[in-house]
């Protein structure tokens, strides 16, 4: 991962040590969110390479000089996030999957570990404000309170509804 300004300049380097990078996400206009995943040496399958291993959430901060890379969150053993997104609040939701079945999973901006709410979800968004997720479940959008994680149906139809995202306000989504 290199991040570069306008004329060129290079302000940071992260070699991905033989593994793979995914999910980038802004949070806010200079701090740029992604995962990583290291992939050990010798297993020429690249697929089961990443199953097997830890990923690690990291935030790469460009408003201070020099450009500081912070490892926000190790994944736990069993567990896989990918889909994140971010508010402007600098809270991230992800897609989760891990032993106990597939949820969200959303970490606030001070949290040191996200919580985990169950639920058949594919590509969440927060709300402005964190108080809410929505989220594809089968062929609908979805809306969980957070935290709780009371979940209510917005759609009920034959057609596949998916990538749900809020309005800046917050009021509502849009499919």
């Amino acid at each position: 991962l290199v991040a570069r300004v306008a004329d060129g300049e290079s302000l940071a380097r992260f070699t991905n040590e033989g593994g793979a990078f995914g999910g980038f996400e802004w949070i806010g206009p200079k701090r740029l969110a992604f995962l990583h995943r290291p992939v050990p040496a010798g297993d020429p399958d690249e697929d089961r390479r990443l199953e097997a291993s830890a990923q690690t959430l990291w935030v790469l901060d460009l408003a201070v000089d020099p450009p500081r890379l912070e490892a926000r969150y190790a994944v736990l053993e069993g567990q896989s996030l990918d889909r994140m997104a971010a508010n402007a609040a600098g809270a991230l939701v992800f897609r989760a999957r891990q032993a106990e079945g597939s949820g969200i999973a959303v970490l606030g901006p001070t949290e040191a570990a996200p919580s985990f709410y169950p639920a058949r979800a594919d590509w969440p968004r927060l709300s402005p404000d964190g108080r809410q997720a929505t989220f594809s479940t089968g062929n609908e959008i979805a809306v969980m309170d957070l935290p709780g994680g009371r979940t209510r149906a917005l759609t009920d139809n034959r057609v596949r509804d998916r990538y749900p995202f809020f309005a800046h306000d917050g009021a509502r989504v849009f499919y």
